[in-house]
């Protein structure tokens, strides 16, 4: 079942105006050291997953070696596919940029895989691409009452 979209202002961004890189993206394929190598190349802390024209999986890093290293397994030879979350996070060419913060910041990513109409694997989009809030905009970080209704700030301790 699609996800519910806002009614978009006209003005907005959509991910498809913005700088999406359409280089090579990783593959389930794709020795896990391979994987590692790029993120950390691209000092990214995740990369989408992509087989033929999909996304199935995102990896996770700086170093996702280190675990086949781990249990005795040579990182040159162990895929993407076994490292990786199943879980394909993407979003669609048309949504705008603010959807697109949204979802990388609720699934912890600074990359993001876009998409068409049909699911077909457009590009990447990173958190450094999309335009920042103006200052009159921005809203403030959430306290420790925002998100925890009737408790109090930590008191200070005397020296």
């Amino acid at each position: 079942m699609p996800s519910p979209r806002k009614t978009a202002v006209p003005h907005e961004r959509r991910t498809k105006d913005l700088a999406i890189d359409a280089s090579a993206p990783v593959a389930g394929t794709d020795p896990l050291q391979t994987a590692g190598t790029r993120l950390r190349k691209e000092k990214s802390k995740s990369l989408p997953v992509v087989t033929g024209e999909r996304v199935v999986g995102t990896i996770k890093g700086p170093n996702p070696e280190a675990g086949a290293t781990r249990y005795g397994h040579d990182p040159a030879h162990v895929t993407v596919s076994v490292a990786m979350s199943k879980e394909a996070i993407s979003i669609q060419e048309d949504q705008t940029a603010e959807e697109a913060r949204e979802l990388m910041n609720r699934h912890q990513l600074d990359q993001i895989a876009v998409v068409d109409s049909n699911g077909r694997f457009l590009g990447t989009l990173s958190r450094s691409s999309l335009p920042t809030a103006d200052a009159d905009d921005a809203s403030p970080s959430p306290t420790r009452a925002d998100v925890c209704p009737g408790t109090r700030a930590p008191r200070r301790r005397r020296q």
